[in-house]
């Protein structure tokens, strides 16, 4: 024979986020495939349980396709060494496992199963559960059951044995089997099921089982159904098909199932390829699977093209899945190097899928899986804008919006001539709209806890004042104010950031004593900055992606240690970095790719380490801001929306 007579469909059905399950082809020989369909219920640890599936699968395929024993004895070494691996873990920590496992070699089909999967037999539009007592007690030949607790079987068995039985007959021409993860008649009866597909039509069949399972929300189960096919022999009379081709909807005549045997066999001493064992079996009267199966010579070499094309897809899709289970596993034990190994070489599989047209909504959301899991790699928070802490659309209509700012714990919004606010949470207005009655504009605004409110800097080279609900434009009686963008503070310290210094100004007594440069020698650089920071010493932010540190009156090496290449990239006019003396991070703000970079300060070293990344989605953020404990990050919208993020 040149390769299994049977074609196989597949139907994953998810509904339930606790449910995980998925099945496996895996081609042994021109004559031999094992099919698996495997799945966890009640999921307590998914990165655990789906690396448990896989290394299952794996095990077990390393054991089959390897050795020169008889593909039988191999199945039943697999099961055996498949229960060893499921004995070394902890399953009841990820939730409840169900597996279905057939070996078909070429007439014969093996089954074993454990928890709730099932197989279905469909013969001649009737349907029989093949699976149901699966676990029922052995009996002697002598009547005398095995498997009891004073049994010698079950004293060899181990008590969390996993697989305990092996079924083993024969399929006739036109029998579709069933491989499911779970109970199909919880869903609908074994009438109705039958019912499904017709006239052995398997793909029919599962258009009419998907389309009934997904309107079901109680239903998560994944299937893999198997036809087996009519196969006419070399010495085919005149009229018959031509010699070796496969006729799809052949009707020979039924095989006589009287008589024939299901054995069953604990998974002690060998299974059914040991005699002794065999010695213990009863045989059963009924059986559940039997055989009418014509061998051709050959098949279409369109076909095995078509076949082998499929095949290996799903082993390609296997793959990328199984690196996506290994970078969740790396992120758990905190490898988040290795994690971002494995996930590239996952998002390479996909490629490779890509690249071969194959497109499908199982492709698309392995995709989205490996993105996801890729941002906890990448120490990535995502944030939406549809449920904003505060909605104030359309409340700054007409002004120019320069930035977001929290005093005494109140929210506020400033533009470039005027001060709204406080916001309080659930409010759609700001208490108030403070405008200047001048024509300055405000270029900057930093709290400034000496007066309990804001100090602004203004155009042209003003300082203006805001507390207690109102202006005060500072005197400039004997003091200069250099030009400058941006202005911060640190004590009763005043910095404004000039295109080549660092210009320091003293509040005493409601009197500005300065300017006096702050750096020892002029820093031309300074003039390509977009924003800049002092908790002591002073960090700028560069149009290039840069961050300079000034510390002691002058520049040192600073290092940006594990930050992502897009963290820095793309910096623009409206991008900012903020910290302060108590604070322990550094924030950058992105505004390019609308996000905010969070990096550690390194104690005694002049670096900052990479902590995490919260990216905006579905709106443009213009401005940010922290609460003074650094413990909530806030973003202005351009559409107004005030944005909360708990750090």
């Amino acid at each position: 024979m040149n390769r299994s007579p049977a074609r196989f469909h597949t139907l994953d059905v998810s509904h339930a986020l606790d449910h995980i399950h998925e099945t496996f082809h895996i081609s042994i020989s021109d004559t031999a495939d094992l099919f698996l369909a495997v799945g966890f219920s009640h999921v307590l640890d998914e990165a655990m349980a789906r690396n448990t599936m896989y290394s299952l699968v794996q095990t077990m395929q390393e054991i089959i396709l390897s050795g020169t024993q008889d593909v039988r004895q191999r199945f039943e070494e697999a099961v055996r060494k498949g229960n060893l691996y499921l004995e070394g873990r902890d399953i009841a920590s990820m939730g409840k496992l169900h597996i279905a496992a057939g070996l078909l070699t070429g007439e014969e089909m093996h089954i074993t199963k454990s928890g709730a999967a099932e197989m279905y037999l469909i013969r001649h539009g009737q349907c029989t559960n093949v699976t149901a007592n699966f676990d029922e007690p052995l009996y002697d030949e002598d009547g005398n059951p095995l498997g009891s607790t004073v049994g010698e079987l079950m004293d060899t068995l181990p008590d969390n044995e996993y697989f305990n039985n092996i079924a083993t007959g024969m399929l006739t021409p036109g029998d579709i089997l069933l491989i499911a993860t779970a109970r199909l008649t919880r869903h609908l009866d074994e009438h109705e099921l039958s019912g499904f597909f017709g006239k052995s039509n398997l793909d029919v069949g599962f258009l009419n089982l998907e389309h009934r399972l997904k309107d079901d929300p109680d239903a998560d189960v994944a299937i893999l159904g198997l036809k087996m096919q009519v196969v006419t022999p070399e010495t085919s009379k005149a009229g018959s098909s031509t010699p070796g081709s496969v006729a799809e909807e052949s009707s020979p005549e039924p095989a006589d199932f009287v008589g024939k045997v299901r054995h069953r066999a604990r998974l002690v001493r060998g299974g059914l390829s040991d005699p002794e064992q065999r010695k213990k079996l009863y045989t059963l009267g009924a059986i559940v699977l039997g055989i009418v199966l014509i061998i051709s010579i050959t098949t279409a070499l369109g076909n095995n093209q078509d076949a082998e094309f499929k095949l290996e897809v799903k082993q390609q899709f296997a793959d990328a899945k199984n690196e996506l289970t290994l970078a969740r596993n790396s992120n758990i034990k905190g490898n988040r190097e290795e994690a971002r190994t494995h996930l590239e070489a996952s998002r390479a599989i996909i490629a490779d899928l890509q690249a071969k047209n194959v497109v499908s909504a199982d492709v698309n959301a392995l995709l989205s899986d490996v993105e996801k899991e890729s941002d906890v790699a990448n120490k990535v928070t995502r944030v939406g804008s549809d449920d904003p802490f505060i909605n104030a659309e359309g409340q700054f209509s007409g002004e120019a919006i320069k930035g977001l700012v929290v005093s005494d714990n109140q929210l506020f919004v400033y533009s470039s001539s005027s001060i709204f606010g406080p916001f309080i949470n659930g409010t759609t207005n700001a208490n108030k709209k403070y405008t200047l009655e001048t024509n300055d504009l405000i270029l900057d605004l930093t709290p400034f806890s000496d007066i309990r409110g804001f100090l602004l800097k203004l155009t042209p080279d003003k300082i203006a004042e805001f507390s207690n609900n109102s202006y005060k434009f500072v005197d400039s009686t004997g003091i200069t104010w250099k030009a400058g963008n941006f202005i911060d503070t640190f004590g009763s310290n005043v910095y404004v950031l000039g295109t080549d210094q660092i210009w320091r100004y003293t509040r005493n007594k409601e009197a500005y004593r300065g300017p006096s440069p702050w750096l020892q020698k002029a820093e031309p650089t300074l003039k390509d900055a977009v924003s800049f920071a002092v908790d002591g010493a002073v960090y700028t932010l560069m149009n290039n992606g840069e961050v300079k540190k000034f510390f002691r009156n002058k520049p040192v090496d600073l290092q940006i240690i594990d930050a992502p290449e897009e963290v820095l990239r793309g910096v623009d006019s409206q991008s900012k970095i903020l910290t302060e003396s108590d604070w322990r991070h550094v924030y950058i703000f992105n505004h390019a790719h609308n996000s905010v970079a969070s990096l550690v300060k390194v104690q005694g070293k002049d670096q900052l380490a990479f902590d995490r990344q919260i990216i905006f989605e579905g709106a443009e953020v213009i401005t940010v801001t922290l609460s003074p404990d650094e413990g909530i990050l806030y973003g202005l919208t351009k559409e107004g929306k005030i944005l909360r993020v708990e750090l």
